[in-house]
């Protein structure tokens, strides 16, 4: 209930004490407690009328798809751009973000709970409450929603969107990293160290592989193989369909953040070799962005950013993005990793910078959120948000959606729109 809200119940309920009998008074308080008691009931449930309609342009779980290049090539925008929408989810964010899928926005709070919210309007259509801190982004299907949860009862859960009944829950240990719905299997990870391969009908685990130390990474795929780092500073590979470690490497320091993919090859490689021409980019507490190819593990390149790295890369055809907390966003490139141009703000940045067509957005604890042009990394405008921005942006059919740490969601659109 928000403040306005509770004023007009409060309005309403002292307006009572000179409304006829005290029978007929009781009578009428009795009548609004259970309209009340329907209406907030109401709202602590998902429950949509039909199953999504899943597109190319929908962001389905973090990064927008399992490859986690954060690139949405359909939204174009022309600045300065203005707030659509703000919605108040009433708890602050964690390091995942929001998926929007068939005007659908879906969201979860540090306060346990998950928003879904129409994207167009900003309005609220449900939410359910889980007890546990939700710090990941969730990941969509037609008919299901699965989030991560901190707790380790129950810390991955289904959701059944049409029914707004929970289709399984499972414990695994903690997990703040976003899960990935990928070749019809749920893979999480979790803060005891290990990957696991869900059944996303069941939940019941197909494989999982552990590591020797907590998984804070969420993971990327190509075609056949998963990518994440861990705690203890490893980069790892292991085929999706067996969890079995294909290679992996030692960084010289934690791995925080999520790796992404880039696809470099033709289409003539098939899945058995694992997708020659892949490149895999993640960065490292050492500062270091490093890139791998995908099916060896061979370290191509590594660029000094000259801070610790705690978010995700994002790529376009030919450029790797990435920031870090010395409060840079640089843009290397992908086949050599030289440096093209770079971003210098006086405020950390641990935000995935988000790729579009006409600007790269990025948000920083100065609170700003930044749109920079993808030719030279110039400010081609900012807005104050009024608070610090550690969730990273979405970009969706002209849209651009930031959680920020005062407990909303802002929707921007160009002026024009």
């Amino acid at each position: 209930m928000n403040v306005k809200e509770r004023k007009n119940l409060f309005v309403f309920l002292r307006e009572l004490r000179g409304y006829g009998t005290w029978r007929q008074r009781r009578h009428c308080i009795l009548l609004s407690v259970v309209s009340l008691f329907f209406f907030f009931s109401g709202c602590t449930v998902i429950e949509l009328s039909a199953p999504l309609k899943l597109s190319p342009a929908d962001w389905t779980m973090f990064g927008k798809e399992y490859r986690h290049s954060h690139r949405d090539t359909e939204s174009s925008f022309t600045f300065p751009l203005r707030v659509l929408w703000n919605y108040d989810a009433s708890a602050g964010f964690g390091n995942g973000s929001p998926v929007v899928v068939d005007s659908v926005l879906f969201i979860g709070t540090l306060q346990g709970e998950m928003h879904a919210v129409n994207a167009i309007s900003g309005k609220r259509i449900g939410y359910i409450k889980t007890g546990s801190a939700l710090y990941g982004a969730p990941a969509a299907a037609e008919t299901k929603l699965y989030f991560p949860a901190a707790s380790g009862k129950s810390s991955v859960i289904a959701l059944d969107l049409v029914n707004g009944k929970k289709l399984w829950t499972i414990g695994i240990g903690g997990v703040e990293a976003s899960p990935v719905l990928f070749h019809g299997k749920l893979f999480a990870a979790s803060l005891n160290g290990t990957l696991y391969c869900l059944d996303t009908l069941s939940g019941k685990t197909d494989w999982t592989f552990p590591t020797d130390d907590a998984l804070h990474s969420s993971p990327a795929a190509n075609d056949s193989l998963l990518f994440f780092g861990n705690d203890e500073g490893f980069v790892f590979a292991v085929n999706a369909f067996d969890g079995k470690l294909k290679w992996k490497y030692k960084t010289g320091a934690a791995v925080f953040g999520s790796p992404c993919v880039s696809s470099q090859r033709s289409f003539q490689y098939g899945i058995e070799n694992g997708a020659r021409g892949d490149m895999v980019f993640i960065g490292s507490r050492d500062h270091f962005l490093y890139a791998f190819d995908a099916a060896t593990g061979e370290v191509k390149w590594k660029f000094d950013t000259g801070d610790r790295i705690m978010s995700c890369p994002s790529v376009n055809d030919s450029l790797v993005f990435v920031s870090s907390l010395n409060g840079t966003v640089s843009a290397v490139s992908i086949n050599d990793g030289v440096l093209q141009w770079k971003f210098t703000n006086h405020s950390v940045i641990n935000t995935t910078p988000v790729v579009t067509a006409s600007a790269i957005f990025v948000g920083a604890l100065d609170n700003y959120l930044y749109a920079l042009s993808p030719r030279d990394g110039s400010v081609l405008w900012k807005y104050d948000i009024g608070s610090r921005i550690k969730t990273s942006p979405v970009a969706w059919r002209g849209k651009l959606y930031v959680a920020a740490e005062d407990k909303s969601v802002y929707c921007f659109v160009s002026s024009n729109q």
